[in-house]
């Protein structure tokens, strides 16, 4: 079952073309990150990247997703967080404080892995 990921950034677009990159370089999910442009900011003549959109297959690629994510925190101010959501189904937020915590990134994967497989929301 393919699982389409939306990830939104909560600080600036060079965080997320940073982030973008860094996904890039995970092996198991290299090919399947893209960014999703957004609406014209005003004074703007085009878009910013408002999204990172990320097509996964499986659990194992799922966990390994935020384990990157938590990864890239790790190197972050404390301000930025970064919520990872499958529409209809979960959504998580992570941010610098609880990706530093490995018991609290491993709960999050172990719970978003007991998840997935729920029914869309009505």
């Amino acid at each position: 079952m393919s699982h389409p990921v939306t990830i939104a950034v909560t600080s600036d677009d060079d965080d997320r073309r940073d982030l973008h990159r860094w996904l890039r370089r995970e092996p198991e999910l290299r090919g399947r990150v893209r960014e999703q442009p957004g609406s014209p900011r005003p004074g703007t003549m085009g878009t910013g990247v408002e999204l990172l959109l990320v097509a996964l297959g499986s659990g194992g690629a799922i966990a390994v997703l935020i384990q990157s994510v938590a990864g890239w925190l790790n190197a972050r101010r404390p301000d930025v967080t970064v919520r990872i959501e499958v529409t209809d189904r979960w959504s998580v937020e992570l941010d610098v404080a609880r990706a530093r915590d490995e018991r609290q990134v491993a709960a999050l994967i172990e719970s978003v892995l007991a998840r997935l497989d729920d029914p869309p929301a009505p």
